[in-house]
């Protein structure tokens, strides 16, 4: 027969344990799910939400910003070794419910602990947060690869991060480009890239300006080769 406690343990136990692999099958943590007026979401490593119907309740925490020990792989870690030590403890070796509850206790933080040591010096380090500015396409600095004719649609190559792209492309201007111009995207649309000669572009910034420190200094963008192709090194 289940006494009380050793019922609290393996409802902890069973309720860590599901959660853990469920999180860990939809991505290190992401869960999301209602319990009446109260959400309660698990995002990515480091982040727990916790909101309710109530101001009282509101925003609990929000820790994705960095290496937290309340994070929602180490809480899950905590809850599934508590009610596992403490079931073992208090109901196959019998041990008082007092000591049971202070040792699973005890054994739930180190496992928590190791949980969390392990997100903070393997895992954050490696996660690089994205900048929205990392992939604008607006001022980026590309060649023609495929003629753009006044009325048609052409291709341009340009530099991202390090990697070679190609997209297909229209005059901005309504001019014909021929292979090797030198064109910056100044829009995009339906797909495609609006562009002007580099030249032009230039001419229509007031005041005056270094060719060389527009490219590589305002416009904050890798200049590609002259030599055309699809995208590289992805």
């Amino acid at each position: 027969m289940i006494d009380g406690l050793s019922a609290v343990f393996l409802v902890c136990f069973g309720f860590g344990f599901i959660m853990v692999l469920l999180s860990m099958l939809t991505g290190v943590g992401h869960l999301s799910f209602h319990l009446g007026d109260l959400h309660i979401h698990f995002g990515h490593v480091g982040h727990a939400d916790l909101h309710g119907g109530s101001p009282a309740i509101g925003h609990i925490a929000h820790a994705s910003d960095g290496a937290t020990p309340f994070n929602a792989m180490s809480i899950l870690t905590f809850i599934t070794w508590f009610g596992g030590i403490g079931y073992l403890l208090h109901g196959p070796f019998g041990v008082w419910g007092g000591v049971s509850a202070l040792a699973a206790l005890l054994a739930g933080l180190a496992a928590a602990a190791l949980v969390f040591r392990f997100l903070a010096r393997v895992l954050l380090p490696q996660s690089v947060p994205l900048d929205p500015a990392d992939y604008l396409l607006e001022g980026q600095v590309g060649r023609v690869s495929s003629p753009i004719r006044a009325d048609g649609v052409g291709e341009i190559i340009y530099s991202q991060r390090g990697r070679r792209r190609a997209m297909g492309a229209r005059s901005a201007t309504g001019v014909a480009l021929p292979h090797d111009a030198e064109v910056v995207i100044v829009a995009v649309k339906g797909g495609l890239a609006l562009v002007e000669p580099w030249e032009q572009f230039v001419n229509n910034r007031p005041g005056d300006h270094d060719d060389s420190a527009l490219k590589g200094g305002a416009l904050g963008v890798d200049l590609p080769a002259t030599s055309g192709g699809k995208e590289q090194g992805s």
